[in-house]
């Protein structure tokens, strides 16, 4: 199993994705072997069985496929499992899968017996598969649960072929706040009727990378197009960091960001729905706190 673990931590993704692993491994009597960084959990805890530990100073994708494709070699998994994530495990994935001609079941959303089951048809059936080599799991696909502690030894890196230097993780390249789609946008930042100085809103957005989204009335009054609206009318969305300007949390909001991971809510309203909602909350005007933030980004940038 390889955890995308951005910034040395794991997601809810990648929670997900071991837990998928371990229901794989008890259904057929067998064990998780993890490739992932040493600090960003306690394994054993979680269901891993071996660890290999990826140091801090190599996660480029060129490093983490030779040490994958190393542990192929060297332990013959039967399955790699990865969070089908664009920019992480789903590339990972697709790569091991392509170099070592295995097949590839992206989109798995459940694991049941030694069968997967992921959406076809645009998502209007379930397909049901025989679990292949190389497993994509998508967000949610197993629900971590408390079971017994596991060893999770710690295993040596096995001696790597050539680490393709051509490959090299430049970052994310700047983009248009108003272009990301919001199903695949990592970070969102959204506006609600509190929202009046838009010129900061929009600045906010690109200083940090963003995807702008808002609420059904934002929409409506035209101050974003439709397809960027949240909500059950509009798009659910499940970013690691969904930050609010204004919004006082309607259901139907609320319902579209079900699951996001972080909520940051700044609102006049300390008894607003979306501040009881926030996993941190700052009760203040969005007109005073935007230009505030933006001033403090630029200041360390």
């Amino acid at each position: 199993m390889v955890p995308d673990a951005p910034s040395g931590a794991l997601t809810s993704h990648d929670r997900d994705a071991i837990a998928a692993a371990r229901l794989l491994a008890d259904n057929k009597n067998g064990g998780v072997i993890a490739l992932a960084p040493a600090a960003a959990a306690d394994y054993g805890a979680i269901g891993i069985d071996r660890l290999v530990q990826l140091p801090d100073v190599h996660t480029e994708p060129a490093f983490r496929l030779a040490t994958l494709e190393a542990i192929l070699a060297e332990y013959a998994p039967a399955h790699i499992i990865l969070p089908d994530t664009p920019l992480g495990g789903g590339h990972l994935g697709r790569l091991i899968a392509t170099r070592q001609s295995l097949a590839i079941a992206p989109g798995v959303i459940r694991i049941s017996g030694g069968e997967l089951v992921r959406l076809a048809d645009g998502g209007r059936i379930e397909q049901t598969l025989p679990a292949a080599p190389v497993i994509l799991v998508a967000p949610e696909s197993a629900d971590p649960k408390p079971s017994a502690r596991r060893e999770a030894r710690v295993l040596p890196i096995p001696a790597l072929s050539e680490v393709d230097e051509t490959i090299e993780d430049c970052g994310l390249l700047p983009v248009d706040p108003y272009s990301v789609p919001l199903q695949e946008a990592d970070f969102i930042i959204s506006a609600g009727n509190g929202v009046s100085d838009w010129e900061s809103f929009s600045e906010l957005a690109k200083v940090l990378n963003a995807a702008v989204a808002g609420t059904r009335a934002v929409c409506d009054a035209n101050y974003l197009p439709r397809h960027r609206q949240v909500g059950a009318s509009g798009t659910l969305v499940n970013p690691r960091c969904y930050l609010s300007f204004g919004i006082s949390g309607a259901p139907q909001h609320l319902q579209g960001i079900a699951r996001c991971e972080r909520v940051i809510a700044v609102n006049t309203d300390l008894h607003a729905d979306m501040i009881k909602r926030a996993d941190l909350a700052i009760i203040a005007d969005a007109q005073t706190v935007m230009p505030s933030l933006l001033a403090l980004l630029r200041k360390q940038r």
